[in-house]
Parts: structure tokens; C-alpha cells; sequence
């Protein structure tokens, strides 16, 4: 994780061509998905980005064919939590705007997972048809819902600490858990999303940025790469 967080400002270019030879990657493997009818719908009782039902109206898009279902017709989700200490810039320049070319296929779109997301919903607005943002409980909670406001579904992680005691004790845990439902209050909510036990203050496709347990496959996709750019195989 080191080495890769000292490539972007050490080795930028090497990073963007590994970035985009694997979001190439995924991108393929999509439309082969779509070419031989892969897909399945997702917006009834299937997890979503990182947690929550897909439940909507708005999918599938309006010239749905039920013989031949399209990334459009679907949520799609991504994030990167590595970045969780980059600043707004860098995300979007080595993680965001490969990850809107992924993005930009699916009908609904939700991001983030644990990541404090409070200071960068100005890069999450170019993010197509985002409906949901998920964020870390150790956020700056009045920030966070004032950038989110009615625009999109706000899924508070509470602070999970509270399941660790010996003893639960349920009066206490709200107010342990964090300060997100009284904060949300002063948001109006937007969306139909049903969540898992999240806290809603104002679901899921493969994201080639390793949201869904891709890993292996990523690298795999990557090996063909050098320091150079020169493809080894």
C-alpha cells in the first residue's frame, strides 16, 4: 500500500497506464457480459455497493428488454478507500475519472464504503446518475451532510466499536454509535434505498477499482505491465 501511495507522486505516468489497462479490462469484460445475456437485474433484494437493497423505480431503464438485460438496467458502485488520505485532486486524477468510464454505463450509481468522502462530493458529482454515497463514521458529520444535502441518500456507517463490549447495551449504543442520526435530521432525504442496519442521515456490480473482491483477477490483469508501460506479454 506504501509503495503504491509513493508511485503517485514517484511514478504518475506508470500508474495512469496501469489504471487504464485494467479499467480496459473491466470495460471488456462487461460487454461480453452484455454480448452473451450474463446480466441480471439488481433492484430488488440484492446487496448494493457496500451495503443497502437495491430497491428502486427507477431501474430498469425505459426500453428494458427482459431477454436482453444491459449495464444500464443495473446499479453499478465503486470506491477507493486506499485513497482515504488523498487529497480531492489526486483521487480524481488517478482513481475517479477511470472510474466514472465504469460508472457511466450503469442506470444508478452509489460510492464509497468506510472512506471520509465529507470533503470530496465536488468530484462525486461527476459520477452519473449517483444516487447513494456511503461514508465513514469518523467523518466530519456537519460537513458531510451539508455537501450531501437532498441530493443523494447518505449511508452513515455508525462506529462499530459498540459490538465489542461484553455486554450490549442498547440504550447506550445510538449514542456511541456517533452523532449521525441527530445531525441528518436537518437534510431532507433523497432516494428510495433500503439499507441493511445503515443509518440513512439525508447497490452491486464488479468495480475495476477492486470493489467486490477482484483483487486476484486485477492483478492478474496488470502483470502485463512494466515500469516502462511496455506490455511483457
Amino acid at each position: 500500500m506504501q509503495e503504491l501511495l509513493t508511485d503517485l507522486y514517484d511514478r504518475p505516468e506508470f500508474v495512469h497506464k496501469a489504471i487504464d489497462r485494467l479499467v480496459n479490462a473491466y470495460l471488456s469484460m462487461l460487454d461480453q457480459f452484455e454480448d452473451q445475456d450474463l446480466l441480471r437485474l439488481n433492484n430488488t433484494y440484492y446487496r448494493i455497493g457496500s451495503g443497502g437493497l437495491g430497491y428502486t423505480d427507477e431501474l430498469p431503464a425505459p426500453d428494458y428488454d427482459p431477454g436482453h438485460v444491459r449495464a444500464k438496467d443495473l446499479w453499478g458502485s465503486g470506491a477507493a478507500q486506499i485513497f482515504s488520505d488523498v487529497s480531492p485532486r489526486m483521487h480524481w486524477e488517478f482513481a475517479m475519472q477511470y472510474e466514472v468510464r465504469w460508472l457511466s454505463r450503469f442506470g444508478l450509481n452509489y460510492y464509497g464504503c468506510c472512506d471520509p468522502l465529507h470533503r470530496k462530493m465536488g468530484i462525486l458529482e461527476k459520477i452519473p446518475n449517483l444516487r447513494k454515497v456511503s461514508m465513514s463514521p469518523w467523518v466530519d458529520i456537519d460537513q458531510a451532510v451539508a455537501n450531501v444535502g437532498n441530493r443523494y441518500v447518505f449511508s452513515y456507517k455508525p462506529n462499530p466499536a459498540v459490538f465489542a463490549r461484553k455486554d450490549l447495551a442498547p440504550r447506550q449504543s445510538p449514542r456511541r454509535a456517533g452523532n449521525g442520526p441527530d445531525k441528518g435530521q436537518s437534510a431532507r432525504v433523497r432516494g428510495r434505498s433500503d439499507n441493511e442496519g445503515h443509518q440513512h442521515v439525508a447497490l452491486r456490480a464488479p468495480s475495476p477499482m477492486g470493489v467486490g473482491g477482484y483483487g486476484g483477477r486485477s492483478n492478474q490483469m496488470l502483470r502485463g505491465i512494466t515500469e516502462n508501460g511496455a506490455e511483457t506479454r
